[in-house]
């Protein structure tokens, strides 16, 4: 290596000098004004060498080194040095990777488990709700009274008119509506429903239970003096949405006390 500028360096160094032992013709032509150099011949083969230039007013000597005898063996043992620390690091970053695969698989396996016990826990609770809503469906019962206080009488009325029973002490599954007076089946089953009524002498009480449109049975009664009571019961089979209700005939009448005597009951035996 020799210095574009000489002039302009103190010092400078080159290697493949090609110094033999005893030659020194070749340094001495390429060495600049007052400057001399120091060099060292390749001691294992032709070639080589390694040679320092410096100016006069240095004063300079060559020092023997039992660790590094040329310039090269100091290169290849420093790139033999960093060979051996990047094969380390290498070796190292490898186990880094490997492990960070191991774990990033570990949580990988961990989110589909996760994800199916999730799945398992939605179609857990999705079978519970139709559970719930089963039992639900199965528990239909209800109890009322023709009026919610005092004592009186419902009618005559010129047409067939549906009684309200307005005191309603039991609702389950709110099948039945106080409003209009009407049970809707909920689910398909069947279904036990009685009437008790409570007449007085001198006018008819008649009373029929009906499924939709279709009369099922009738609570009949006529007395020439005092009051009375009559009941009347039937199980039937209902489709989900059918309807029950009772119907006062024309020009009959039906009373009611505080003694809650006129009531309509019903209840789901089983489901079909």
């Amino acid at each position: 290596m020799v210095a574009r500028h000489p002039e302009q360096r103190d010092e400078g160094q080159t290697s493949q000098s090609w110094q033999r032992e005893n030659e020194f013709i070749h340094l001495n032509e390429l060495c600049p004004v007052a400057c001399h150099f120091i060099g060292t011949l390749r001691l294992d083969r032709r070639g080589g060498g390694l040679a320092t230039v410096f100016r006069d007013s240095f004063s300079c000597r060559a020092l023997d080194s039992e660790t590094f005898p040329s310039f090269e063996s100091q290169l290849l043992k420093d790139i033999n040095a960093v060979l051996r620390e990047l094969t380390v690091s290498v070796a190292v970053q490898k186990e880094q990777i490997a492990n960070l695969q191991k774990e990033n698989q570990d949580h990988l396996t961990k989110l589909k488990e996760l994800d199916r016990h999730e799945t398992e826990l939605d179609r857990q609770k999705t079978e519970i709700d139709q559970l719930k809503q089963q039992l639900q469906d199965k528990q239909v019962a209800f109890s009322t009274s023709l009026l919610d206080k005092s004592t009186g009488n419902i009618g005559p009325f010129n047409i067939d008119t549906t009684l309200i029973f307005k005191q309603v002490f039991t609702n389950i599954g709110n099948a039945y509506n106080k409003h209009t007076g009407i049970f809707t089946a909920p689910v398909r089953g069947v279904y036990h429903f009685e009437c008790h009524v409570y007449g007085s002498a001198d006018i008819m009480t008649r009373v029929a239970l009906f499924k939709n449109g279709e009369r099922i049975f009738i609570i009949l009664e006529l007395q020439p003096s005092h009051v009375w009571t009559s009941s009347n019961g039937a199980s039937l089979l209902l489709e989900a949405g059918d309807h029950i209700f009772l119907r006062l005939s024309a020009d009959a009448r039906v009373r009611d006390s505080e003694g809650h005597h006129t009531t309509f009951s019903g209840h789901l035996l089983f489901t079909m």
